[in-house]
């Protein structure tokens, strides 16, 4: 099941889910001790141009240089096994899509959830050194799942689409329940994400 508060119809299409409205649950001290897998897709749709487009800043906000960042499968985080994904099918819709480019799919396990505020895991060429985003295309930044009461999800990402052209900041912060994915939109960028509670097949 994907969540989203108003999702595109292309991206419905594409992962041919059914859209319902999103109703927290608080996370129990249980779960919180559970390992999870977290698996993301980040893809880039295609963006309405001329008057419909939209307007970008010229220098786009710095990604926090003051964080602790790791890879999946680094720092506290184990790499998930892509035998054990779940995205693949919505990942293989995208890319056969000629209005999608997969930019990239991952997956980590994550020990403890109520510690994550304080452990962002890093997405693409990760967060350079410094406050300047490389002139090369890539795409740079990094999210974390986390509980607050709520089980949630926040990316920082930025994407460069040609050499020395327009760098593109998404930040958005989602509330979550486990074992659904869901779909944070953005007009260039899209990330689906889900955090599901560990089982015998992941790993």
């Amino acid at each position: 099941m994907i969540v989203e508060n108003a999702m595109p119809r292309r991206i419905a299409v594409a992962a041919t889910a059914v859209v319902l409205a999103l109703s927290g649950l608080a996370v129990s001290g249980a779960a919180l001790a559970r390992d999870y897998a977290v698996e993301v897709v980040v893809f880039r749709q295609w963006e309405a141009s001329g008057a419909d487009g939209e307007s970008w800043p010229d220098v786009p906000p710095a990604l926090p240089q003051d964080v602790r960042v790791s890879r999946p499968g680094g720092g506290p985080f184990r790499r998930l096994a892509a035998s054990a994904y779940q995205l693949s099918g919505i990942r293989q819709r995208l890319a056969s899509a000629d209005q999608y480019v997969v930019l990239g799919h991952f997956g980590w396990i994550q020990p403890d959830l109520a510690k994550g505020r304080n452990q962002w895991v890093a997405v693409g060429d990760g967060v350079p050194a410094g406050e300047r985003i490389p002139e090369t295309p890539g795409l740079y930044g990094m999210m974390r799942v986390y509980v607050s009461r709520y089980l949630h999800a926040q990316v920082d990402l930025r994407y460069r689409r040609e050499t020395g052209g327009t760098v593109y900041p998404m930040t958005q912060s989602r509330r979550m329940r486990s074992d659904e994915i869901h779909y944070l939109d953005h007009p260039l960028l899209g990330v689906i994400v889900q955090a599901r509670p560990l089982g015998d097949g992941d790993g």
